[in-house]
């Protein structure tokens, strides 16, 4: 284990600790006060208005089906119930999203709406992500991630944690056990009134990962190997304490983890080649502050965030020591001009430093500054709309102004059927890695821009008072130009340049159908995705790439799940496909479309306010052979077992 960050690491212990103790004695004052006068309920509104302006698709993954998923990592999450393409080196590997055919570095990863990316990469690996450390998460795909954040051209995935203001004390305790070596352990304590709220939630992962595989790469008949060196272990904290009074609000939130790794190797190198490895560690966290008052709202926000990622191979003698950090300040005002017309002011500023032993210099900076305007109109009327204009400076230098505008239809007066429209322009500034890498960084890039527009059909259907449906189907196209790769250059190693064009376009379809009567509940997911995505310009004189399919962008893709419960009982049975994926520029080469397959069955036990939940899922149930990366091959059928408990004191 790394020990740089070792005396964080006790500190964050000790807080959380601290913090439990903390929360608990508040919960046993509660309890030994005998003069509480019982008033009836208060119902607190103010003009609060969603904080999404209309014309954009937003798409909600809610506290039930994280905590369904509370032992998985958020790429398996977003893999298994959304649009989002996901490539992934494996169990204990890296997982990068992508939206709609664009790259890694062009999804903006934020926890409260501040950007977690990291400042060399420019992208976030989200298999270090736990699903359970989360309320909900928003994704917003396009010109609709112009309004939470800078860069996202591809779109935002923005993980959250929000107070809920019940009274008393609740403990959740979830283990899971699993194949090939994997446990997991999760725990929150919630506690607090209607005016403080205090949760703590903790988890600790670990995998030994050795799985068996057909190695297709060492001979023509394929041979039966187990996964080794690939070993994973995890472990986390989040503290979260909220205040409020009136209509103002007080929050400090605090996620430190880190991850130790052992990377293995491709079916070409060979078990013998496996001595890979990489430490991870974030400590992060967020002070916001939210008022309200009469028809104006606002909000400031500050955090401060650290990462180390140390990586090493001994047989190539690398050691790899890096680190980075940010500084942001965010405020914003809104006000409601009349019934009619919402204006909103966002300030941001970054501040960003990274030391690494592959920069000429030992540490490099970056300030990165925005203003967002937004206008909005919200009436009772069919027709609403949006205007979004963007400011950003890099370095003193202003960039171009990036815009956005959305339009909102509502087809029936009476029913929830809309048309949703936007096209944005939007601006990502170069990564750290690709100005200042040495070898190859290339100080002198241009800003990627991107100039997309999407068509949203949205319906809701209330067929009954115990069956609904829902549908919604988006047509896309994106056109990024600047584009920012790593070609070979003239000498032995490659070098970052504005390389080309891409073009994406297709087609993103949702459909869920819902039915409960008495003890009987069911629900239907349906989601399907077409990605076209191509080059259509380059600096390489190479025209078998023009054209052509981007590497690992799947032009189909679907999945789909189905939960039933009756009484006690429920079960769960979900399916995701993954279609062709080509692994070179000119499609010779691609790795074949799967099926994966899961079920769980659960029961649940309810009584007084606490609840018990056992649960199995068979994952992979087909025993399927795939790879998200060529050679590097995925786990078939494998078993876990979850138990939940909440308790109320």
């Amino acid at each position: 284990m790394n020990n740089k960050f070792c005396g964080i690491t006790r500190k964050m212990s000790m807080l959380g600790s601290f913090t439990v103790f903390f929360s608990l004695f508040l919960s046993a004052q509660d309890a030994f006060l005998d003069d509480t006068v019982k008033i009836n309920e208060v119902i607190i509104t103010s003009h609060k208005v969603n904080r999404f302006p209309s014309g954009y698709k937003i798409i909600r993954l809610d506290t039930t089906l994280l905590n369904e998923n509370s032992h998985e990592s958020l790429s398996a999450v977003l893999a298994r119930n959304t649009g989002i393409s996901v490539k992934s080196y494996g169990l204990s590997g890296l997982s990068t999203p992508s939206f709609r055919g664009t790259g890694a570095s062009h999804t903006l990863i934020q926890w409260n709406n501040i950007a977690i990316n990291n400042p060399m990469l420019g992208q976030s690996d989200i298999s270090l992500i736990p699903a359970g450390l989360f309320d909900e998460v928003e994704i917003l795909s396009g010109g609709a991630s112009m309004i939470t954040g800078n860069g996202g051209i591809g779109g935002t995935i923005n993980v959250m944690n929000k107070p809920s203001w019940s009274e008393g004390t609740f403990i959740v305790l979830n283990p899971v056990a699993g194949s090939f070596g994997r446990y997991t352990g999760l725990a929150k304590v919630k506690t607090g009134n209607s005016h403080f709220q205090s949760v703590t939630r903790a988890y600790l992962q670990y995998g030994k990962n050795d799985f068996t595989y057909m190695n297709r790469a060492i001979s023509s008949i394929p041979v039966k190997e187990r996964m080794t060196n690939s070993e994973s272990l995890g472990r986390g904290l989040v503290q979260e304490l909220y205040f409020r009074r009136n209509r103002n609000s007080l929050s400090a939130r605090m996620w430190y983890q880190n991850s130790d790794r052992n990377l293995p190797a491709s079916m070409l190198t060979g078990t013998a080649s496996a001595n890979e490895t990489q430490f991870d560690e974030s400590l992060r966290t967020v002070l916001n502050y939210e008022g309200n008052k009469g028809w104006s709202e606002y909000f400031l926000t500050a955090s401060y965030n650290l990462a180390n990622l140390n990586y090493t191979n001994k047989l190539a003698s690398i050691y790899s020591d890096n680190r980075s950090g940010s500084l942001v300040f965010k405020a914003g005002f809104q006000h409601r001009l009349n019934n009619f017309i919402i204006a909103r002011t966002i300030l941001e500023d970054e501040n960003s430093w990274v030391s690494s032993v592959n920069y000429s210099d030992d540490r490099m900076g970056r300030n990165l500054a925005s203003l967002t305007i937004i206008t909005e109109t919200r009436s009772l009327g069919r027709i609403n709309g949006s205007l979004i204009l963007k400011e950003m400076m890099d370095q003193k230098k202003l960039l171009v102004p990036d815009f956005s505008g959305g339009l909102q239809y509502r087809l029936s007066g009476t029913q929830n059927y809309y048309i949703k429209g936007s096209y944005s322009r939007s601006t990502k500034v170069p990564t750290m890695n690709d100005l200042y890498w040495n070898p190859g960084g290339n100080p002198d890039l241009k800003n990627e821009i991107s100039n997309g527009a999407e068509l949203t059909l949205d319906m809701v259907q209330k067929i009954s008072g115990s069956f609904s449906l829902k549908f919604n189907t988006t047509l896309f196209s994106n056109a990024i130009s600047n584009l920012i790769q790593w070609v070979p250059g003239p000498f032995t190693y490659w070098t970052a340049e504005n390389a080309g064009k891409v073009n994406t376009m297709g087609a993103e379809s949702a459909f869920s159908a819902e039915y409960a009567s008495g003890r009987l509940s069911a629900k239907l997911d349906l989601n399907y995705s077409l990605t076209k995505a191509s080059r259509t310009g380059s600096l390489i004189s190479d025209d078998d790439m023009k054209g052509k399919q981007l590497i690992y962008i799947p032009v189909h893709s679907a999945n789909s799940s189905l939960h039933v419960r009756y009484s006690r009982f429920y079960s769960v049975l979900a399916s995701s496909y993954t279609g062709r994926r080509y692994t070179v520029a000119d499609n010779s080469s691609y790795l074949p479309d799967y099926i994966i397959n899961s079920i769980t069955v659960g029961y649940e036990i309810v009584k007084n306010q606490n609840k018990y939940n056992i649960g199995f899922l068979a994952d992979n149930i087909l025993n399927a052979a795939y790879e998200s990366v060529a050679w590097y091959p995925q786990p078939g059928r494998s078993f876990s077992l979850k138990i939940n408990i909440q308790l109320k004191l």
